[in-house]
């Protein structure tokens, strides 16, 4: 590999969206200069898949989210140390990638060098959120040009495949203002294949962001709605686990439902993307909903499972939360086109997999009534002194349980953990002053939507924190199982 340009990986910077996270206090220089270290060295050593099955290189995400929660350079470096020993090495493609034969290559991961090459050629031209206008959300990167095979690129519907994973990748580079993490995601992008079939078809190009001047009409559905009625949906069945394969059960709900579950999203996404403030609305709502998606079936499963079966925490459903954390950095660099896109086709997304974790119910009351607002999570050794000034109760050895959620999080050695729990504890922040029975919620279709508050984040990071903080953890400790008839 050609030496990485130090502009690719410069110090991260604050997101261009006001409702992106801030990093938390703990940033130093050295910790500051330690992420760019690491960064540069899997750029230049690693490949983007660490397997032949397309498991993905979390190296980035995983570092730049502990360095955003305040972690010093020697944690930085241990996570890096932890998370290379499975890496695959990089390699240099078979050949070059330019605009001409782009679209010959896409799912090649032989050609992921080649791919990132060219996106740092392409960002250097413009800028990234320029390429990825272009690259991801133009319809000649989708249904408008084809490669030497006669396949159409679909390059909207390969950023948010494999779990969505590019977006994510793109995300943190977005986000942290890292051009050489955005090249690497549209690398990553263009070599996975395009497993979004008919949630993201042709005609969501053809889509105005823009509702026609002069008509009046009742407003868009809230997302809660849209899922109560996908729930409610009997056309939508899946009580039995149809394949073995998690991704083949994806791809099985796509074939049967794609046209489904996209109706029922064109519904939600009749909205006007060039209403900043809306768009931060729907934004919002898809936030608040993969958080409902990922928790409350965790929890309902526990308890039909009985009391020594501990949360089930979704690696699926876990994705969907964690890759909401970046849609307000996309959306603040994208046209409103654009923003329009990415809205439409996440929400379908998903949706796609609620539905192939099982479609589990959303026991919202029982949640609420049965699970912790302010939960006792261990903390450090270090408890209230003898002259606090803090009242006796069940908050004084632990008077903010968002600090030792997220030290747990930040030495934990799986990366998937700092990153959800970023999340929740920034979701907590934004959105944590919610009371229950507000009327936007309220008047939703959603079956105990009233009892929303803004302790929902916590509720889920604590359910969490006490699943992957048991001694001794086991292999696979997140839940694959889903929450399907056979797996109750």
């Amino acid at each position: 590999m050609s030496p990485v340009s130090f502009q690719l990986f410069p110090n991260p910077s604050p997101s261009p969206s006001r409702i992106s996270p801030n990093a938390l206090p703990g940033i130093t220089p050295e910790a500051t200069e330690m992420v760019k270290k690491v960064l540069k060295d899997d750029y230049e050593k690693h490949h983007a898949f660490f397997n032949d099955q397309g498991f993905h290189n979390h190296v980035a995400h995983h570092v730049l989210a502990v360095w955003a929660l305040g972690a010093p350079k020697d944690v930085i470096q241990a996570a890096y140390d932890h998370d290379k020993i499975i890496q695959r090495q990089a390699y240099k493609s078979p050949g070059d990638i330019t605009r001409d034969n782009f679209n010959d290559h896409l799912g090649d991961e032989n050609y992921y060098n080649a791919y990132v090459n060219y996106f740092i050629g392409a960002i250097k031209q413009k800028d990234a959120a320029a390429v990825l206008e272009e690259h991801v959300f133009s319809s000649a990167a989708n249904f408008a040009s084809k490669g030497q095979s006669g396949e159409h690129p679909k390059m909207l519907g390969r950023f948010l495949g494999s779990l969505v994973h590019p977006m994510i990748h793109i995300g943190y580079g977005v986000e942290f203002n890292m051009p050489g993490l955005v090249a690497e995601g549209l690398a990553q992008a263009a070599v996975h294949g395009n497993r979004t079939g008919g949630i993201v078809p042709a005609s969501t190009f053809l889509a105005d962001p823009v509702p026609s001047a002069g008509l009046q009409k009742p407003a868009a559905p809230h997302a809660f709605t849209i899922l109560s009625r996908v729930l409610k949906d009997e056309n939508i069945k899946i009580n039995i686990k149809p394949k073995d394969n998690d991704i083949e059960v994806y791809t099985y709900v796509l074939d049967k439902w794609a046209d489904v579950i996209l109706g029922h999203v064109n519904e939600w996404a009749d909205f006007d993307a060039t209403d900043a403030h809306l768009v931060e609305r729907k934004v919002e709502e898809l936030q608040w909903t993969n958080v409902l998606i990922y928790a409350l079936p965790g929890y309902s499963y526990s308890q039909v499972q009985g009391q020594e079966k501990k949360f089930n925490a979704d690696f699926f459903s876990m994705h969907l939360v964690t890759s909401s954390l970046f849609l307000p950095s996309h959306i603040a660099v994208l046209s409103p086109h654009a923003r329009h896109l990415l809205l439409r086709s996440y929400f379908a997304v998903s949706l796609t997999w609620y539905i192939a974790r099982g479609k589990p119910d959303l026991h919202i009351k029982a949640f609420f009534d049965e699970t912790a607002a302010f939960p006792i999570v261990a903390a450090s050794q270090n408890g209230p002194g003898k002259i606090s000034v803090l009242p006796l109760g069940s908050s004084t050895a632990n008077p903010n349980p968002w600090f030792a959620i997220l030290e747990q999080a930040i030495g934990h050695a799986d990366d998937h953990l700092c990153k959800l729990q970023r999340t929740l504890a920034h979701y907590s922040a934004l959105y944590g002053s919610r009371t229950a029975g507000k009327a936007d919620f309220a008047e939703t279709e959603l079956l105990g939507a009233d009892r929303l508050d803004g302790t929902l984040f916590v509720r889920a990071a604590a359910l969490t924190a006490e699943k992957l903080g048991q001694d001794n953890l086991p292999p696979g400790y997140w839940d694959r199982s889903g929450f399907f008839a056979e797996s109750k």
